[in-house]
């Protein structure tokens, strides 16, 4: 083990994932911790912030460690899963992406919005629309409670594939009483990114007098988008809104 251990970073990401998985399933618990300290020399620490979690586990009494086959065990590997299928996203592998959701469904760990999220972006980077709304159907079935969450997601990722009509429709679907910052974020920044500034700004200003408040992000994103296409005075005006907040109308923005 030691040998494996030494020669895990010149190896693909996977190879981690696979023993991670591994330990916990056979409760290795000090190779777990070595195969940790290969990932983080490897990648260093950022890509696996999530797995402080797992090496705090690690180092807890030995009577807590019963239960890594019970429900810590599920959550731990459900965070595993979803790691490894943010890294081949972001790596436009959607035939791995689909292949680690399917083993995360053989092994009983139910996908959550995070996963589902990826799955839905890995569509988008390879234009597949038919599977995305396929993807945003199930996810919506399958975990109710985070419905809204989703559908702004799919929203914004429909509208940067140049489903312009169809993203704001589906937006439209979410209920005024359910909607949130995070909501309206996705689908400002799906407008900015196919450059469609002055639709942004509408929402920026419906946001405003529904009093649904937004990060100072979301204004930067558009006032930057505003500056690409040399609309410096449009900008400016973006800028100073973000601290007034107009009066409440009933209308929605289109």
């Amino acid at each position: 083990m030691r040998v494996l251990v030494s020669v895990l970073p010149s190896y693909p990401v996977h190879i981690f994932f696979e023993v991670l998985v591994y330990c916990f399933e056979f409760c290795k618990y000090e190779v777990g911790k070595k195969v940790y300290k290969a990932i983080a020399k490897a990648w260093g620490p950022h890509p696996i912030r999530l797995l402080d979690d797992i090496l705090n586990f690690y180092t807890t009494d030995p009577s807590s460690k019963i239960k890594l086959n019970t429900e810590i065990s599920e959550n731990y590997l459900q965070k595993l899963y979803n790691w490894i299928i943010k890294v081949n996203c972001k790596d436009k592998n959607h035939d791995n992406v689909i292949k680690y959701i399917l083993q995360m469904q053989d092994r009983g760990i139910r996908p959550n919005y995070i996963t589902y999220e990826f799955l839905i972006e890995s569509h988008y980077l390879h234009e597949n629309y038919e599977q995305m709304i396929e993807t945003h159907k199930q996810a919506i079935n399958r975990i109710p409670e985070y419905k809204q969450h989703i559908t702004a997601y799919t929203c914004q990722h429909l509208i940067m594939m140049g489903r312009l009509s169809e993203g704001l429709s589906l937006f439209g679907s979410i209920p005024l009483e359910d909607m949130r910052s995070d909501h309206m974020h996705r689908v400002i920044i799906g407008l900015c990114k196919i450059g469609e500034s002055e639709r942004a700004v509408r929402f920026l200003d419906w946001s405003s007098r529904k009093f649904i408040s937004l990060n100072t992000s979301t204004y930067k994103t558009v006032a930057d988008t505003l500056r690409q296409q040399n609309k410096i005075v449009e900008a400016e005006e973006v800028l100073k809104k973000m601290n007034n907040v107009p009066l409440r109308d009933d209308s929605r923005p289109d």
